[in-house]
């Protein structure tokens, strides 16, 4: 599991817990900095975050095909 220390560690245990254990959880990027810069970019993001994200979901895919995959994360309204 790699994901941020807040919320992301009790999210996937309580996934675990109620799908039996067949869960997998993967943080995307580095560690949040709450930095107003990357808000402001075209698509609210660093693009190295955005392509970081499309490599995981490709391995995902790649390596589990049928795998159910869900996706979460947040956006800051400008």
């Amino acid at each position: 599991m790699s994901v941020n220390s807040v919320v992301g560690p009790e999210v996937c245990d309580d996934l675990a817990l109620q799908l039996g254990g067949k869960v997998g959880c993967q943080g995307i990027g580095g560690a949040y900095t709450a930095g107003l810069g990357e808000n402001f970019l075209p698509q609210n993001t660093a693009p190295q975050d955005i392509q970081a994200a499309v490599d995981v979901f490709n391995e995902c895919n790649t390596k589990c095909p049928n795998a159910k995959i869900d996706a979460g994360g947040y956006r800051s309204e400008r």
